[in-house]
């Protein structure tokens, strides 16, 4: 038996006369006219273009599930009614009873996705990411998803891990699930690997916090360089400088981290209180990430064993 929807929605016809695509080489998108392309990158809504898209695009991956009558030949990975009844727990409402018929499943998870609260509509693309995450359709997903999020002017972006965030770039993204998962996986530097986590948590859920990302970016190092150097019983600044005096690393490495140890310290509401405000920029904390990043790694796999 053919799945429950050969008929096309108003919408759906018009897309496929278009032949499926939004053309953002039009008029009202090339030159950002529409309204929610005009503003700074959407972070706290989901407009009704995103989740139409977003729908056409889940649509791929669905069959309908719990029902012997209706055989899945392209083996497509998410059952309909299953998803439906998890997104609704998620978002803590009474599913509707049709979301689990047969026939109607495909119109009512349509009608969730496009009417949900924002929050919910992102926790749903996170639950489709982490069904296919193992599938090979994960790939194709991930891209298809990120443009989508792009072209409308959405912030957030799926990672390489399959969790939707902030953007960052495809190489630094890759670099930090690999600081993650190979240097930081290690049970001794636990506290390291949960600073750094914090640090990119302050600038992925909002308000973002560049101070205390910095802060977090700054700690997770200190935490790696006092676990490397354990005699050490004081701050990265006295780590370095024994580091500096035993020629465990070239002299100005260590200069160019104490300098970023230095800008930490210094700067007001990072490390201490101040009776100035600060200033500090969410591309500044994103920099502290990068440089404890690539600091911790480098220090791992240069010092190797603790002293």
């Amino acid at each position: 038996m053919k799945p429950p929807h050969d008929h096309l929605s108003t919408w759906q016809y018009d897309a496929q006369t278009r032949e499926g695509e939004v053309d953002i080489a039009v008029f009202s998108r090339r030159l950002k006219l529409r309204h929610h392309l005009r503003e700074d990158p959407i972070k706290e809504t989901a407009p009704e273009p995103v989740r139409r898209r977003f729908w056409e695009l889940l649509k791929q991956y669905l069959h309908v599930d719990h029902d012997s009558r209706y055989n899945n030949p392209d083996a497509k990975p998410i059952g309909a009614k299953s998803l439906y009844q998890e997104l609704t727990s998620l978002a803590g409402i009474e599913p509707e009873p049709d979301g689990f018929d047969s026939w109607y499943c495909y119109d009512v998870l349509e009608q969730h996705i496009i009417k949900c609260e924002w929050e919910d509509f992102y926790d749903g693309v996170d639950v489709v990411a982490k069904r296919l995450f193992e599938t090979t359709l994960w790939r194709e997903f991930h891209d298809e998803t990120n443009k989508i999020l792009a072209e409308e002017n959405v912030w957030w972006r799926l990672d390489e891990k399959g969790q939707l965030g902030p953007p960052l770039p495809k190489y630094f993204s890759h670099k930090i699930a690999s600081l993650l998962d190979e240097q930081l996986g290690q049970d001794e530097f636990a506290p390291a690997r949960r600073q750094f986590m914090k640090a990119r948590r302050f600038l992925e859920v909002a308000p973002v916090d560049p101070e205390n990302s910095i802060k977090e970016a700054v700690s997770s190092l200190e935490s790696a360089a006092k676990i490397l150097c354990p005699k050490s019983k004081s701050t990265l600044g006295e780590v370095l400088k024994e580091w500096k005096r035993k020629k465990r690393v070239p002299k100005l490495l260590v200069e160019m981290l104490e300098k970023y140890w230095g800008f930490a310290t210094s700067a007001p509401l990072v490390r201490h209180g101040s009776s100035q405000d600060s200033n500090m920029t969410n591309a500044e904390a994103e920099f502290c990430i990068v440089i404890s990043a690539a600091a911790i790694k480098y220090l791992i796999d240069t010092l190797g064993q603790k002293e």
